[in-house]
């Protein structure tokens, strides 16, 4: 990734520094470098600025709504979200190719995401959380089928968070059933939001089932 960071800053090309940006600061996000993650997807969403291009603007603004969200500073990243779903409805010189594409579909998965963060440091946001999870995997938003596993795992713990437990089951034995037909190192780690919340619940038969299938 800093190869093709270093490539494209050669060739002066500042879309293509953008999105390389936004792959590095997803690492530092993943290894909780938070800080680093902050700075790389600062200086993407500049670079992004400078391609004139809204949807590469979008995305990174929401990397870092996720870094803010992670270090426990809601208004900071529900700040960042604002500003993404802003930079994606200005027009545009300069559109992301494929797979890369930023679109609404993924701002609203993106959103379910952060509030799923923040709901798993604070259940004040669960609420929130379940809005926009649920909007994020209705079929009208057509998703990777790796990305609706994902969210949905964050909706069943959302569920679970909020207190409808037998909702919350119910779709933690989907994403078990999706779930054992991947193999992700990635999915394998995500399933741990859903083991959180799993604890917390008061026993009984039909979580103790559901903790099983984890």
């Amino acid at each position: 990734m800093k190869h093709g960071l270093a490539v494209a800053r050669d060739a002066n090309d500042p879309l293509r520094c953008a999105l390389a940006l936004e792959q590095i600061g997803r690492v530092y996000l993943h290894q909780k470098q938070y800080t680093d993650a902050r700075e790389i997807f600062t200086v993407g969403t500049l670079t992004a600025e400078r391609a004139h291009s809204g949807e590469a603007e979008a995305m990174l603004l929401s990397g870092q709504a996720r870094t803010y969200a992670e270090t426990k500073q809601p208004l900071r990243a529900l700040d960042c979200m604002t500003r993404a779903e802003e930079a994606l409805t200005q027009p545009t010189e300069t559109t992301l190719p494929e797979p890369r594409t930023f679109n609404q579909a993924r701002l609203t998965s993106d959103y379910g995401r952060l509030y799923a963060t923040l709901t798993s440091h604070d259940t004040r946001f669960v609420d929130q959380a379940i809005t926009t999870l649920t909007a994020s995997t209705t079929p009208s938003n057509t998703l990777h089928v790796k990305r609706l596993v994902f969210r949905l795992t964050e909706l069943a713990a959302a569920h679970l968070y909020g207190g409808d437990r037998e909702t919350g089951i119910h779709i933690g034995h989907q994403v078990m059933d999706m779930a054992a037909h991947m193999r992700s190192e990635r999915l394998a780690e995500h399933l741990k939001i859903l083991r959180a919340a799993v604890h917390v619940q008061v026993a009984g038969s039909d979580i103790t089932e559901l903790a099983t299938r984890l």
